[in-house]
């Protein structure tokens, strides 16, 4: 004897809807925080980003750097290296063993924003490096190294990342409620051809013939059901035909 099993779609598709969300944004959150900690290579970028925060103007007008902590771990993180800052007055301020491709390169480049060297087809014996012109205090600046520092947009995505993670349980709050209200209603909806087969199920007369349920409104799931019970009834009609005919 089987056992009678029932449960309620509308709680199955809730809570199963609901899972797939929660584990679809952990994993969301697994991406990033992970992407953001691997995505930390190392960019001529950084290295020009972290001399710019270290950079400043001493009160004869001369550049100076400080000694700050990133700078520090730039030098403990690349021993090779080097850079050359100057401004428009021939302030210089240099570091380590410039390559001789770029140690002449003095004022050629004041009228070029920035640039990258090394990076081009047909340019792969030549270092790769980089220059930029940066606004401060006292006039323009240039920056050129080729010293690869921390990409300064990993700390970016690596905040946002946790930012994200902190909003997790809010947005599970959210997704949750709407699940609640919005499961019942499209599980109703879509229900509606069901609901009015079995209708016309309690209304077939055994004695008579002809009776069926209506395809219409029935979703694809659930059509092959309504074939095999119309299939059935006509299987009835056939045998009462014959029942009456003998």
């Amino acid at each position: 004897m089987s056992k009678h099993c029932s449960y309620s779609l509308h709680k199955r598709l809730f809570w199963r809807l609901l899972a797939v969300q929660s584990v679809v944004l952990i994993l969301v959150m697994i991406v990033l925080i992970s992407v953001a900690k691997i995505w930390d290579y190392r960019s001529t970028e950084g290295t020009i980003e972290i001399l710019h925060q270290a950079v400043f103007r001493q009160p004869t007008g001369a550049l100076g750097l400080r000694e700050t902590e990133d700078i520090r771990q730039l030098r403990k993180d690349a021993p090779d290296l080097w850079y050359t800052i100057r401004d428009m007055q021939g302030h210089v301020l240099t570091e380590g063993r410039i390559p001789e491709e770029y140690a002449s390169i003095g004022n050629t480049l004041d009228h070029v924003g920035q640039a990258r060297f090394g990076e081009n087809l047909g340019d792969h014996d030549r270092p790769a490096a980089r220059m930029k012109w940066i606004a401060m205090d006292g006039g323009q600046v240039q920056f050129l190294t080729g010293t690869d520092g921390p990409n300064p947009l990993a700390p970016f995505l690596f905040g946002v990342s946790l930012i994200l993670a902190k909003m997790v349980i809010p947005i599970v709050a959210v997704m949750a409620l709407g699940a609640l209200i919005a499961t019942p209603l499209v599980v109703r909806r879509s229900l509606v051809g069901i609901d009015q087969a079995a209708l016309q199920a309690d209304t077939i007369d055994i004695d008579q013939r002809g009776g069926r349920l209506s395809a219409d409104d029935i979703p694809d799931e659930i059509a092959p059901l309504v074939r095999a019970v119309n299939r059935a009834l006509g299987r009835l009609d056939e045998g009462m035909s014959g029942r009456n005919g003998f």
